[in-house]
């Protein structure tokens, strides 16, 4: 009963994890939606891939120069 007991206990707090990644993921629909509004109709932020491959692409420069900064301080 106790291991029972325990995976209903993890199921549960898997569940709550998978519940707040889709509230957190639906806000950020929502504020994507908003800023959409505020950029002109064919200005290339208006397209959600072109924003998320410069979102991606700057977040792999800073790792990229942060690893460097650390490699140099060594």
């Amino acid at each position: 009963m106790l291991v029972s007991s325990d995976e209903d206990a993890d199921q549960e707090e898997s569940s709550r994890e998978k519940t707040a990644i889709l509230k957190k993921q639906d806000e950020a629909e929502k504020q994507f939606e908003k800023f959409r509004k505020l950029v002109p109709r064919n200005h290339p932020y208006s397209y959600r891939e072109y924003f998320m491959d410069n979102m991606v692409a700057t977040k792999l420069f800073a790792e990229k120069a942060q690893r460097e900064m650390t490699g140099s301080k060594s």
